[in-house]
């Protein structure tokens, strides 16, 4: 194979070592790699380090500090454009890390759609590269509102959605108009359960089942990304937490019911098409409607329930992801959140994802995920379709 890899990415980041790892033990060159720190310096670089041919792989920016205040800070002029709430280049420079804090996610969302703008323009002009995942598909597969519209214009079947909501008793009304008991709330631009909450209503209470919390510090409110999934009750913080998100923009769609495999924890499905074939499959289980396994959930048993369901339901499912991630026909690779209501009656598509791939020890036809995309790529050379 006479072309060679690039990684777009923050290089101290697992998933571009993963990847690294990934091509050694398939006998491929390392892949050179791109840093976000540099692009966001000069993205112009692009033209002297791609070479025509070369397959490229653009990662995840996130965990990366530096990165994230680059990218708030190319997104200040569209946010002060839009009206939305943002940090100023002043603030931003005086930023200093604090884990876990939500720093203005749709500031965030709108550098980086410039950056990836940017990024495609050069990219564009290089002879017969391969871009696994193209900047356009990375910028709506970040926006879930907009993600959530063209799968449900292509037929996948997807939750409802609400109109947009900017305020919790905005919410609160729309939700009693609709006779709504249960939704989920979740920022439109985030990952990892960033700013998803899962809310439900009764005559007697409201609750609000979340991994963000909720702190207020010398009259400020800010919001953190926890590994701890909290249960809030009280109205005040309840209001007060949903308006906050809602100034970051919101998808708002029904709370559906997940199916169980095992006895107090139901699941979803996370499933990674590669090259138009559903392959790596994890089932996530859980006590709370939260399913991301980083917030201490665990991997079910994925040969049981291939089990309960039967070889043809099965792969009726694994169709079903794959119509779901073929609504972005350029991108070689998406993770698919599939939910199974109760007694598997019905499939859902819940996200896709553009850097979903990420799932070490999960294996098809013996390899993990990165060596099934590469000696995909190998072979698709091979074959002269590159």
């Amino acid at each position: 194979m006479s072309s060679q890899f690039v990684i777009i990415g923050n290089p101290e980041n697992r998933r571009g070592h993963l990847f690294q790892q990934a091509l050694e033990s398939q006998g491929q060159l390392a892949a050179r790699v791109v840093s976000y720190e540099r692009l966001l310096q000069d993205v112009d670089c692009l033209r002297d380090i791609i070479r025509p041919g070369d397959i490229v792989r653009i990662e995840s920016p996130g965990e990366n500090f530096a990165v994230e205040k680059g990218l708030l800070a190319r997104g200040v002029a569209a946010a002060e454009v839009e009206g939305t709430p943002f940090l100023s280049l002043h603030q931003i420079e005086r930023l200093e890390y604090d884990h876990g804090l939500i720093l203005h996610p749709r500031q965030w969302y709108m550098g980086y759609c410039s950056l990836l703008i940017q990024m495609a323009k050069c990219l564009s002009g290089i002879a017969s590269i391969r871009l696994l995942n193209p900047p356009a598909d990375i910028r709506e597969l970040f926006d879930k509102r907009a993600c959530h519209a063209r799968c449900r214009e292509a037929g996948c079947a997807v939750p409802e959605a609400f109109p947009e909501i900017h305020t919790f008793e905005e919410l609160l009304a729309f939700m009693q108009q609709q006779n709504e008991r249960r939704i989920f709330l979740k920022l439109a631009h985030a990952s990892s359960a960033s700013g998803v909450v899962a809310l439900h209503q009764n005559s007697r209470r409201i609750e609000a089942i979340t991994s963000t919390e909720l702190v207020n510090q010398d009259g400020q409110t800010r919001l953190y990304n926890s590994l701890k999934v909290r249960r809030y009750t009280d109205l005040k913080e309840i209001r007060t937490l949903i308006d906050e998100l809602c100034r970051e923009r919101v998808h708002v769609e029904r709370w559906m019911p997940k199916a169980a495999l095992s006895h107090g924890r139901t699941f979803d499905l996370r499933v990674v098409v590669i090259a138009g074939q559903a392959r790596h499959t994890v089932v996530r289980e859980s006590r709370s409607p939260l399913t991301n396994l980083h917030l201490g959930n665990r991997r079910g048993d994925g040969e049981r329930l291939q089990e309960l369901l039967g070889a043809d339901r099965w792969c009726a499912l694994m169709e079903v992801c794959e119509q779901a991630a073929g609504v972005y026909p350029e991108s070689f690779q998406v993770g698919v959140d599939l939910l199974l209501t109760p007694g598997f009656r019905q499939a859902l598509i819940l996200e896709l994802n553009a850097f979903g791939d990420l799932l070490p020890g999960i294996l098809w036809e013996g390899e993990e995920t990165y060596q099934s995309e590469i000696n995909s790529l190998v072979t698709d050379y091979a074959g002269g379709k590159g």
